[in-house]
């Protein structure tokens, strides 16, 4: 009979001491999208801007070595407005990839995205 009248508090007493300690906040490996967009935008040259932001789906245009053809707007997970598009080398056979651009918030500027987060290397310059 003594040691019931010493399991409920011990118990109790354990319980809540466990739920007394601060939840251990996670450390991030990579910085947050926002911050890597950033630091690898290419910027896309003012003079397609305009194309970009008033384009009807399926326009194509010429930049320097590729044929681009304007695909759907749409508003970004980050809160960015965001073109998809596609692009074919003039010299390639293959099929055209699929790319994004998205806008500078508060701003008449774009900037390509990065092909895949984890692989942030933008493969197509479109300017000189």
């Amino acid at each position: 009979m003594n040691v019931t009248k010493w399991i409920l508090p011990l118990s109790l007493t354990v319980l809540l001491s466990a739920c007394t300690h601060p939840i251990e906040q996670p450390i991030a490996s990579r910085p947050l999208v926002e911050t890597v967009i950033q630091r690898d935008q290419n910027v896309i040259p003012k003079d397609y801007w305009g194309l970009l932001s008033d384009g009807a789906s399926g326009e194509q245009f010429r930049v320097l070595n590729y044929d681009i053809t304007l695909l759907n707007l749409y508003n970004s997970a980050s809160g960015k407005i965001c073109r998809r598009f596609e692009v074919g080398e003039l010299s390639s056979l293959g099929s055209p990839e699929v790319r994004n651009a998205c806008k500078y918030n508060g701003n008449e500027g774009w900037y390509l995205s990065a092909p895949t987060v984890s692989n942030l290397i933008s493969d197509i310059k479109l300017s000189d």
